[in-house]
């Protein structure tokens, strides 16, 4: 009994989790992104990669329609494949995710983004400007009428033609922190050219790509700075590739590990 009077109280409410960011205050968040498997790149090879950021965010003030904004922007990157940094940097990735300005709910659900769409070259499971917010410093959204222990909620969120489902369980709630684990998972049908460039539709298509995605991971909301502090997992995808002339099926995995961390307040 003594040991009880020592144990955290665990609340017997729902928890109301809202995130907050404060005009002209700024966070930096350190994002690391492996992946390890099949990459689409000059031609299709199996690689290993790392792609290191460091992200600005910084909250502005309400749009018209009452919603918080945040504005991010990639201030350093550094990228390495099988071990060598390649020339690619800040300046080169800004050409496809240029400095964004989104509005969210408390909750965490963007609702609107002045970013561009996706141009880039290839396309790998996250990398989606108009979804930055989602892999970096807005990776989850709440419920509004609160969270409780061990209780899941689930929502989805669109991520290139498909939707990737959260089911997200609260494995700690504390008067400062929320501990949260985390299952994802995805499937969706893209088509690619015969240089296995992405395409947004069947027609010209030399490859129908069929895949799954699925995944988990934790993550923890500071109930003080009113934001999530960290959030890291590991996912697979599994790819059925169809050569629409020959109809001959190749496979293509993929496992991709992700690290973001609130790195400090200026």
């Amino acid at each position: 009994m003594l040991h009880a009077l020592f144990l955290a109280p665990i609340p017997l409410e729902p928890q109301v989790i809202r995130y907050a960011f404060p005009p002209g205050v700024h966070r930096t968040y350190d994002i690391k992104v492996g992946f390890d498997g099949y990459l689409p790149l000059l031609g299709g090879q199996i690689a290993k990669a790392e792609l290191e950021m460091e992200v600005d965010v910084v909250g502005g003030p309400t749009d018209d329609k009452g919603y918080q904004t945040a504005t991010s922007e990639i201030k350093n990157l550094k990228l390495t494949m099988n071990g060598a940094q390649m020339p690619f940097g800040a300046s080169n990735i800004q050409t496809y995710f240029p400095k964004t300005t989104i509005s969210l709910t408390p909750e965490g659900k963007m609702v609107k983004t002045d970013a561009p769409k996706n141009t880039f070259p290839f396309r790998l499971p996250g990398l989606d400007p108009q979804r930055f917010p989602d892999i970096t410093y807005l990776p989850l959204e709440f419920p509004e009428t609160g969270i409780e222990l061990e209780k899941a909620w689930t929502f989805k969120k669109k991520f290139g033609p498909g939707e990737l489902e959260y089911t997200v369980t609260p494995t700690a709630i504390e008067e400062k922190k929320a501990d949260l684990k985390i299952a994802l998972a995805q499937k969706e049908t893209t088509y690619e050219d015969a240089q296995t460039g992405p395409l947004d539709d069947e027609k010209g298509a030399a490859y129908k790509l069929e895949t799954t995605l699925t995944g988990e991971g934790t993550g923890r909301f500071d109930r003080t700075l009113n934001l999530v502090t960290e959030y890291k997992g590991a996912f697979q995808t599994q790819t059925q590739v169809t050569d629409l002339e020959t109809k001959k099926v190749t496979e293509r995995k993929l496992t991709i590990r992700v690290l973001a961390a609130l790195k400090s307040d200026i």
